[in-house]
Order: C-alpha cells, then sequence, then structure tokens
C-alpha cells in the first residue's frame, strides 16, 4: 500500500522518529521536520518538501527509486544522510531539473547509493559535510559540489561510474582529506571547471583509471595524483 503524506511534519513542533515501512509509494509532499527519518525498500519515494532531522538517527530513505519532485534540501544535524540502495535511481520529477542540497553535521557520513539523473537529470547537487561523502553511481546534473574539510569516495566495484555535467560551474571536489576511487571513474564536464582540492587515490590495493573530459575548461588537481 501507498503512503501519502500531503501536510507539512513538524512544523510547529518538531516530530519525534518517522519510521514509514511499506513496499508501495512513500510520498512526502511538505516540508519534514523530525528527529529522524528511516523508510524501508523495496517500494518508491517522492520529495517535495525540505527535510530537517536533529537526531542521531538521521535520513535514512532506502527506496530504490527517489523521485526528487522540487529543489530539497536536506539537514541531519547530528546523524548520517543515506538516500536509496545499490542499483537504485535517484531523479528529478519529469519535465524538471531539481537541486538536491544535503547537509550533516557532527562529522556525519553523506551516502548516495543510486544514480543520480539517469533518466531525469538533477541541477546543482551539493554536499556539505565534515564526514565522508559516498557517491556510489553515476551522477548526471547541471554541477557537483562538495565542501572542505572531509573525504570522499566515488564509484565502486561493478560498474564504471560517469559523472556528466552540463553547466558552467562544472565539478568542485572541495575534500581536503583525499577522495578515493573504489571503481573507473570519468567526470565530464561542458566547458567548465574541474577542481580536486586534495589528494586523489585508488582504493587500497587498487589501480582504477580515471578520466576527465573538461572541454576548454580548466582541471586542477592540489593534491597528489
Amino acid at each position: 500500500k501507498d503512503v501519502s503524506i500531503f501536510a507539512a511534519i513538524g512544523g510547529t513542533e518538531r516530530l519525534g522518529d518517522i519510521v514509514i515501512n511499506t513496499s508501495g509509494a512513500t510520498l512526502f509532499n511538505a516540508a519534514v521536520t523530525a528527529k529522524s527519518i528511516s523508510t524501508d525498500q523495496p517500494g518508491t519515494a517522492a520529495l517535495n518538501g525540505n527535510i530537517d532531522v536533529n537526531g542521531a538517527g538521521g535520513v535514512q530513505i532506502r527506496e530504490l527509486t527517489i523521485g526528487i519532485n522540487d529543489h530539497i534540501a536536506i539537514n541531519s544535524t547530528l546523524g548520517p544522510v543515506s538516500l536509496s540502495s545499490s542499483g537504485g535511481a535517484i531523479n528529478s520529477q519529469t519535465g524538471e531539473t531539481n537541486d538536491l542540497i544535503i547537509t550533516a553535521g557532527a562529522n556525519q557520513d553523506v551516502t548516495l547509493n543510486a544514480a543520480l539523473g539517469g533518466t531525469q537529470a538533477l541541477r546543482d547537487v551539493k554536499v556539505y559535510t565534515a564526514g565522508l561523502t559516498a557517491l556510489n553511481a553515476s551522477i548526471t546534473a547541471t554541477s557537483l559540489f562538495t565542501d572542505t574539510p572531509g573525504t570522499a569516495s566515488l564509484g565502486n566495484s561493478s560498474s564504471p561510474m560517469v559523472i556528466a555535467l552540463s553547466g558552467p560551474a562544472g565539478a568542485q571536489i572541495n575534500e581536503l582529506l583525499g577522495v578515493t576511487l573504489n571503481g573507473p571513474v570519468t567526470i565530464n564536464t561542458t566547458n567548465a571547471p574541474l577542481t580536486f582540492a586534495g589528494p586523489l587515490d585508488s582504493k587500497a590495493g587498487t589501480s582504477y583509471n580515471f578520466t576527465a573530459n573538461a572541454g576548454t575548461g580548466a582541471t586542477t588537481f592540489n593534491g597528489p595524483v
């Protein structure tokens, strides 16, 4: 069965833990303010409002397919953020190109397990955390930004990762503590810059290919490769 929540949650007084278990569709049609959010898989999810949580459970939206139906900001003060599962898809709503901006405090990790924008591209994808930013599958968007400090990982060992960016901002991967390739990675920008602020390495014991195609955009490595 489907679970549809059309009203803002916790707008006046923050809710505690929100847990939704269904193999149908889970729709958050407005903003959510709570201690944590957890949804299970299989099934689908759609986000049409911002999410703000302040508990250690963070945001765990596990559905294989997640729709970003508006410009979405996810803020987790004390817990990790994890979206979708391996083999899944995170897309803008059909006919739209929406932002996905994620902030995780307290050195918490942000994990995006599914391909982003494979069917319907996202606009700006931005991740702010001093922990690990794990981008585990291909990304199609206007731009990609991650902040400093912290670490990042790109790709997986099962299939090559392609990051395709169409906007003038290109890719700014600003982790000073390093980026790890967990599989072969190609980054394509449309005559836009590609910047790595820190070291770039393959996962220990491996030697994965890295390809950058930036056209007339500058490609900058500020750390060892």
